[in-house]
């Protein structure tokens, strides 16, 4: 990942009308993105110093922090409890790991994967299935539900910070997926 950005459809890819109906504007120059850092060409129209290089960066969103208290937009509260790589077992890691947790994988069919601890202390979910054939590291985000049974789940941080669909769930007014819990 580019610095704390979740690599959203980049803003580079839209045409200046999109941009103009979103109140961005594209420039001839690249400056740091205000939230993430990454380097654009696209800033607000109002405040062009202030690059966006995303439509989460642009809204304000930025990635969950360790701990925070997320809110879906069914009305459920969920704990983010870290990062986890996803990664083909006969690709990397040939050295022992040691396994933490059991957590429902809801990108990937709801199966359970054991996540564990390498010897740098990072999350790794090592995928056994050898028609898996990303090459790349898939960043994941483990998170616990605070009600119920408190399981633990695991989801693509793409999807986790995804938009709500609008067509299946007219009626919801939250933007995205989860949003942070605001304390009363």
């Amino acid at each position: 990942m580019d610095k704390d950005c979740l690599k959203w459809e980049r803003f580079e890819t839209w045409t200046d009308e999109e941009l103009e109906n979103y109140g961005l504007v594209r420039l001839t120059h690249f400056v740091d993105c205000h939230l993430c850092g990454n380097v654009t060409n696209v800033a607000f129209k109002n405040d062009e110093s202030k690059g966006v290089c995303c439509e989460l960066c642009a809204d304000g969103v930025s990635k969950p922090k360790l701990f925070e208290r997320l809110k879906h937009f069914k009305g459920n509260t969920y704990q983010v409890l870290g990062y986890v790589q996803l990664v083909r077992n006969d690709r990397f890691y040939d050295y022992e790991l040691s396994p933490i947790v059991k957590a429902m994988d809801c990108s990937n069919g709801d199966v359970m994967r054991t996540v564990e601890v390498d010897k740098n202390g990072s999350y790794v979910c090592r995928i056994y299935d050898k028609d898996w054939d990303r090459d790349r590291l898939e960043c994941y985000i483990l998170y616990q539900a605070l009600y119920g049974e408190f399981r633990l789940f695991l989801r693509e941080i793409k999807e986790f910070m995804g938009k709500v669909d609008k067509n299946k769930y007219p009626e919801v007014g939250q933007k995205y997926k989860y949003v942070k819990l605001l304390e009363e």
